[in-house]
């Protein structure tokens, strides 16, 4: 009898350290998930700040020289817009 009391024992506090094992784990990966989220969104703004300037300096520039286009810049608008998409899509799961 005092030999199955104690395996019970035994099987108890293994279960209890376990239980406090995985719960310390999932803390973590659930702080580690929630940091890469944030550093998602913070990198998004900041290409969308990016996007945003040179759209103003294209505007900007193509006002001041008559021009619909200023070389290089409707490129690299592109070339965000493409990213920001990127970005969205992922986000959204597709």
């Amino acid at each position: 009898m005092d030999v199955a009391y104690q395996a019970q024992t035994n099987i108890a506090d293994s279960s209890r350290e376990y239980q406090m094992q995985k719960a310390s784990y999932d803390q973590e990966v659930n702080a580690r998930k929630a940091e890469a989220e944030l550093s998602y969104e913070l990198q998004v703004k900041k290409i969308l700040v990016i996007f945003i300037k040179q759209e103003i300096n294209c505007s900007f520039f193509g006002q001041k020289t008559g021009k619909n286009e200023v070389n290089g810049k409707i490129l690299d608008l592109h070339i965000l817009a493409l990213l920001l998409t990127g970005f969205s899509m992922r986000a959204n799961g597709q």
